[in-house]
């Protein structure tokens, strides 16, 4: 009775034993499940298909960690995963989703990448008749600057609300382009005419890449200088921008100087802006006297050379004029001038001496003009009382000795000169116009 006793003592202690052990691996389990969610919270990427493998794994899976395996009975902890590092901009930089780089807002940038809505289109052309809006229905009118061949071409993406929106928008586009968004098609959908194509002049055309910069930003300077400032007063007027026409325009009041007005003035006249022309004109005419370089003048058209003579400002010596008036009227433009031209710039009150040098030069030039216009007219007859007439001669006869006399006599010496190279070349440079002079009278 006694060993059935001991026997039921020792299997009841045998199943408490294997109870307590059960609840304790149990227990133990649920220890390292818990510190492997605490490790994986901690580090930020927590793997739950990972904790519920772990959960159900067989307890003889080689992932579990015995603290009786360890020396002094020491537990293990598992392994905390690496650590992954976090995203920044440098690592994506080259890696964009959208195929895109992080570049602002930018006219001169991929069409595709800036999504650009509207496209402008310049193409450049030669001076002319139409210049400088070239607003003529035939193309073949106009003289086209030419590429190896092709017409040159400048093609623009841009974005609507850029250049057509705030204060610096341009009013034209604008315009245009809420015109065409509100205009409909027969099949409901709107315009898409999203194309600005336009004609203008070299210059105009190089300067229109600064005023898409002025447009996109507002904070950037306005570069501009002597040579593209008329060209941009220009390009603000056409396009209606006016923030561009008045830092343009003040550009030019503030830098329009005696060294540099035949510049703005060739500008002006070529663009067809009359405020900078007639301060460039009378500029012009009041340093006429001091210029050192007259071939600019001489290129003028007439209608601005006879401007600048009779400026309000005019300032230049008599004797000067006179020679100036000559050399552009009687070398320079004989086939533009008429006598009534000439008779206009050679007034007593703008002429009242002439350069002993060009006296009958000049008087040659006006009888050749007043037989241009009447071929049959009695010349003594129209010339009495003549004060350029009377004003030439009596400068010649003045000066007879040194601007007749003594050219006859080097033509004379020319005349008996054998050599036929000598012929070709004068000795005196005024004497072949002087014997033209004697055999025409």
């Amino acid at each position: 009775e006694q060993r059935r006793l001991r026997e039921e003592r020792v299997h009841e202690q045998v199943q408490h034993s294997r109870a307590v052990g059960n609840v304790d691996r149990t227990t133990t389990s649920n220890t390292r499940v818990h510190e492997q969610v605490q490790a994986s919270r901690a580090v930020g990427n927590a793997d739950s298909t990972t904790i519920r493998n772990t959960r159900s794994a067989p307890r003889s899976s080689p992932n579990k960690t015995i603290s009786s395996s360890l020396p002094g009975g020491q537990r293990s902890r598992i392994p905390p995963p690496a650590r992954v590092a976090p995203v920044t901009s440098s690592s994506l930089q080259n890696t964009r989703y959208d195929g895109v780089d992080d570049d602002e807002l930018n006219w001169r940038l991929d069409s595709y990448a800036m999504l650009s809505d509207y496209t402008i289109i310049v193409r450049r052309a030669l001076p002319g008749p139409h210049a400088p809006d070239f607003e003529v229905d035939d193309a073949n009118a106009i003289d086209f600057s030419m590429d190896a061949g092709n017409p040159k071409l400048d093609s623009y993406y841009v974005h609507k609300a850029m250049i057509a929106v705030g204060s610096r928008r341009s009013e034209l586009l604008g315009r245009r382009i809420r015109e065409a968004d509100s205009t409909t098609r027969p099949d409901g959908h709107s315009s898409d005419v999203n194309v600005h194509e336009t004609i203008m002049l070299e210059s105009a055309a190089d300067a229109m890449g600064i005023v898409l910069d002025f447009l996109y930003y507002p904070d950037k300077p306005l570069e501009m200088n002597i040579h593209n400032a008329v060209p941009l007063v220009y390009l603000g007027k056409r396009y209606k921008i006016r923030a561009l026409i008045e830092q343009s325009e003040e550009f030019v009041h503030s830098h329009l100087e005696s060294t540099n007005a035949i510049h703005f003035l060739l500008d002006s006249y070529l663009y067809q802006l009359d405020d900078i022309l007639s301060r460039a004109i009378d500029v012009t005419a009041a340093n006429l006297g001091a210029t050192l370089d007259f071939n600019p003048i001489y290129q003028l058209p007439p209608e601005l050379f006879r401007r600048i003579i009779l400026s309000k400002d005019f300032n230049c010596d008599s004797g000067l004029l006179s020679l100036i008036v000559y050399s552009y009227c009687g070398e320079h433009h004989a086939e533009d001038i008429d006598v009534e031209y000439l008779r206009e710039i050679t007034k007593q009150r703008l002429m009242p001496e002439i350069d002993s040098k060009v006296a009958l030069m000049l008087l040659k030039f006006y009888v050749d003009l007043i037989f241009a216009d009447d071929e049959n007219c009695d010349i003594m007859d129209v010339l009495v009382g003549d004060s350029l007439m009377q004003r030439c001669i009596a400068v010649a006869a003045k000066h007879w000795q040194g601007e007749v006399y003594e050219p006859l006599m080097v033509d004379s010496e020319f005349n008996e000169s054998a050599s036929p190279m000598k012929r070709r070349l004068p000795a005196h440079e005024p004497t072949a116009i002087h014997r033209a002079l004697i055999i025409s009278h």
